[in-house]
């Protein structure tokens, strides 16, 4: 039998056209995937194994996904308003000496047993894991974990099919899916807001797929499907919604939280929304201020579904699938003009992550039937890897390593499958 990885699925949707049925089939599919009954044991949240997992469901969508993989002629995607750029051509891989040896130690970690992280937000005082019950239809949980120790100081329970987190000043924010609608979910479709000390519940505001969200001191701004390729930001507060902009496309991710596809840096925040259309994919990147605003279109990235996205103020990392075949790449985008140039080659880079000093990948091994999962170092301007790579602990499957975050002591990542949390120091 053989098995489809979520590269291979995403550089597919990428250059095959699709018709209506099979856009509104894959759609169908990769929301069941994210959300559906398996995913709650979150045994391997990748889309390959998952599709095996999910019994009828993948009687219906196994033929679209073999004829997504047939190579189909290659169409030009349409000319769109938005702000647009052509990547660079894919460069050789860089024959110069790699950058000074970064150090990668793992320095703490938490065991979460049979609780699998959908989402997680990192701050000064906690770090917050948002996760699934250990049965589908269960109440989630959120966690607060001490970040000098990695130890759970607190828990409160949230809805049941938790898709983002966000804390800043007196609040945490969880943002509640609506599962794979074979039932009704606690508090699905809302976002919650919770005193951080008490775990004390201010306000519960209604949202149709929140899919990821950003604190403000007493505001959030939550981004959320208002359809299957819409995306509505809205401003909440007070308990009460504001609505700032409606926009094509959709936060989407492989596996885990959709928030992967968000980032916040220079009083702005970046989201890239996947597109799938009948001549292809791509990733539109807009950004907004963090307490509503102008939209304003930053670059579109073709052949792209699903990114992860990390910004430093001035320039946006983005893996993408460039590279050669079977391999990815990270690209750059610079925020004032939308230009986008090719970083880095190498295995799909899976998450992204970028501070002051450095910038870092989470990746699958770039060796055949083996799919330990590792962290790199890459220079932030040259693009050039480290020669240290951390490879993390393995869980009983593969689990995607869609969660990287920096604060001031390193990293935070979920490896193990999905329920380790690890701190790494990275000098």
């Amino acid at each position: 039998m053989t098995l489809i990885d979520d590269a291979d699925i995403d550089i597919a949707v990428a250059d095959r056209p699709l018709t209506q049925a099979e856009l509104e089939a894959l759609s169908n599919a990769r929301s069941f995937m994210e959300r559906g009954a398996f995913a709650t044991e979150r045994q391997s949240r990748s889309f390959a194994i998952e599709l095996l997992a999910s019994g009828a469901v993948a009687v219906l969508v196994i033929g679209l996904i073999l004829a997504l993989l047939r190579p189909m002629p290659a169409r030009p995607l349409p000319a769109g308003s938005r702000p647009t750029a052509s990547p660079t051509a894919t460069p050789e891989p860089s024959t110069s000496p790699t950058q000074t040896t970064v150090p990668l130690d793992i320095i703490a970690q938490l065991n979460l047993g049979s609780h699998y992280v959908n989402a997680m937000a990192v701050g000064p005082d906690a770090v917050w894991l948002a996760i699934q019950g250990v049965n589908y239809g269960d109440a989630g949980t959120l966690i607060r974990v001490n970040p000098k120790t990695a130890r759970k100081t607190a828990s409160w329970t949230i809805g049941g099919d938790p898709a983002a987190v966000a804390a800043a000043g007196s609040f945490v924010w969880v943002a509640n899916g609506f599962g794979d609608g074979s039932e009704v979910l606690p508090e699905q479709n809302t976002v919650e807001q919770f005193n951080a000390v008490t775990g004390a519940l201010v306000h519960l505001y209604r949202v149709n797929d929140p899919r990821g969200l950003v604190a403000n001191l007493d505001s959030a701004l939550v981004i959320s499907a208002s359809t299957p390729d819409q995306t509505e930001i809205s401003l909440l507060s007070g308990g009460s919604s504001q609505t700032i902009a409606s926009l094509s496309g959709v936060l989407q991710s492989s596996s885990t939280s959709a928030e992967s596809a968000l980032s916040v840096c220079g009083h702005q925040v970046y989201m890239a929304l996947s597109i799938a259309s009948a001549t292809g994919a791509s990733a539109a990147i807009y950004s907004v201020p963090p307490t509503g605003g102008a939209v304003r279109g930053i670059a579109t990235i073709p052949s792209d579904y699903a990114p992860a996205m990390a910004c430093d103020g001035t320039s946006l990392y983005l893996p993408a699938v460039f590279g050669k075949a079977g391999q990815g790449s990270l690209i750059r985008v610079d925020v004032p003009t939308g230009a986008i140039t090719t970083m880095w080659q190498g295995p799909a880079p899976q998450a992204v992550a970028v501070d002051a000093g450095g910038l870092w990948i989470t990746s699958f091994a770039d060796i055949p039937n083996d799919e330990s999962v590792f962290v790199s170092s890459l220079d932030p301007v040259t693009g050039v890897e480290s020669s240290t790579r951390r490879f993390l602990p393995a869980g009983p499957n593969r689990g995607d390593p869609d969660l990287l975050i920096t604060d001031a002591s390193g990293l935070w990542t979920v490896a193990g499958g999905g329920n380790l949390l690890l701190h790494i120091a990275v000098g």
